[in-house]
């Protein structure tokens, strides 16, 4: 009788945690859909290289895949076109598709702050941004969000970019790299992960300037958000409850990468964002790579975005963006 009692027991116990956990495991997705997120090779898809390695459960008709990108305006592309859900890119294209798209696309998250430095050679005694006065920069980015974050911290340590230095853009960041290690005396600007590829390949040269850094004294403390992720008005009204746990695991993988470098680089090159696991080691740290709410950074979004404005409003799309394109729960 004990025995049949305790079978009788253990059944029901086991039925109430099947019917728990089975509970516990609704569907995000009910749809037949696939979630298509976009990521661009280098900072900005960096923090996904553990979300992409362990995919996302939403439910057993859908999936989250993953398309990697080589430039911007391929991602911006697809976004315009439907076949992205999610992405991550630059906060000012962000700004522009909300603008083009009357918007259609909303910012759901920074991902990566600064990745701009400025490197020269070991002995240049180069302190502050006041020494780089009557000095050539080599650079890239003209007419883009790098020239106008150098411009603006130029400006606001008293130099005028046009006739206290030199600045000399090239269209690749290689380039200007390349014609610094001919011209030792001056300096370059370069992202991350070019930054650890110049000073892997080149010796008795340094970082002295973090313009991230830079960029907050200029600012009083306003952070500079240089990439996002970005979301569909439709994904994210639609299947509000599957966005906010694809941006929770997101969030957990960005931890992971910045918390593990040497583990990350290996999913980081697995996964295609970058060729090699020395650079991409290397390159996590410098690269800013962080997870802040587009509520919480809703100010230094906005401060950015009005020196972008000002230098250049089609940097932006022409106007800044309304309440709306900051996404909220």
């Amino acid at each position: 009788m004990k025995k049949r009692k305790l079978i009788l027991t253990l059944v029901i116990a086991f039925t109430v945690i099947f019917f728990a956990t089975a509970c516990g495991q609704k569907d995000l997705i009910e749809d037949e859909r696939t979630i298509t997120m976009g990521l661009l090779s280098g900072p900005t898809g960096m923090g996904a290289a553990k979300l992409m390695d362990e995919g996302v459960n939403l439910g057993e008709n859908a999936k989250l895949e993953f398309n990697l990108y080589a430039a911007p305006d391929q991602i911006s592309a697809d976004i315009i076109n439907g076949t992205l859900d999610i992405a991550a890119l630059p906060t000012n294209l962000a700004a522009v598709l909300y603008n083009k798209t009357d918007g259609e696309v909303l910012l759901g998250a920074v991902n990566t702050l600064g990745t701009l430095y400025v490197i020269s050679k070991e002995d240049a005694k180069i302190e502050s941004v006041e020494d780089l006065a009557g000095k050539t920069i080599y650079s890239s980015g003209q007419g883009a969000t790098p020239e106008y974050i150098l411009r603006y911290i130029l400006e606001n340590n008293g130099i005028d970019p046009d006739n206290d230095v030199n600045i000399r853009f090239f269209q690749e960041h290689a380039e200007a790299a390349s014609q610094f290690a001919q011209d030792l005396e001056n300096v370059v600007v370069l992202p991350e992960p070019f930054v650890t590829s110049t000073l892997i390949k080149m010796d008795g040269i340094e970082t002295v300037l973090d313009l991230t850094i830079e960029w907050e004294k200029a600012t009083q403390g306003k952070s500079l958000p240089m990439g996002c992720i970005v979301v569909s008005k439709e994904f994210a009204s639609t299947y509000p409850e599957a966005l906010s746990y694809i941006l929770e695991k997101y969030e957990e993988s960005i931890e992971y990468v910045t918390q593990n470098p040497a583990q990350a680089a290996t999913l980081i090159v697995q996964q295609g964002i970058l060729p090699q696991e020395e650079i991409a080691e290397n390159a996590i740290d410098g690269s800013n790579i962080v997870y802040i709410s587009a509520q919480e950074a809703k100010d230094s979004l906005e401060s950015y975005y009005d020196v972008l404005f000002k230098f250049n409003p089609g940097s932006i799309g022409g106007e800044m963006p309304d309440d709306e394109f900051y996404y909220s729960k």
